[in-house]
């Protein structure tokens, strides 16, 4: 019985640690440009947003297009051109 008893304790055990580290994965989750790109867009940009640098996130220019969002190196004269015509 004891053994029992020990089994079952020690899958209580592993059942708490999978939430702990399901629990820690979750709040690592990033929603971000981790790349991007140097190709200029040829859609019809609705809006952009400036993402900084902050690991695992690169520092980028995220155009909003009908077709989805693009994540674009900042430094890119085209990239300079889209964002004074928005402002």
């Amino acid at each position: 019985m004891q053994t029992h008893q020990k089994l079952s304790g020690i899958a209580i055990i592993g059942v708490i640690a999978m939430f702990i580290v399901a629990g820690t994965d979750a709040q690592k989750f990033h929603s971000c440009c981790t790349q991007v790109s140097r190709m200029e867009i040829s859609g019809h940009i609705t809006g952009y947003r400036i993402q900084k640098w902050d690991p695992p996130c690169v520092r980028a220019v995220i155009f909003e297009t009908e077709s989805g969002e693009f994540c674009i190196h900042v430094k890119q004269a085209w990239v300079l051109r889209k964002i004074r015509q928005f402002e």
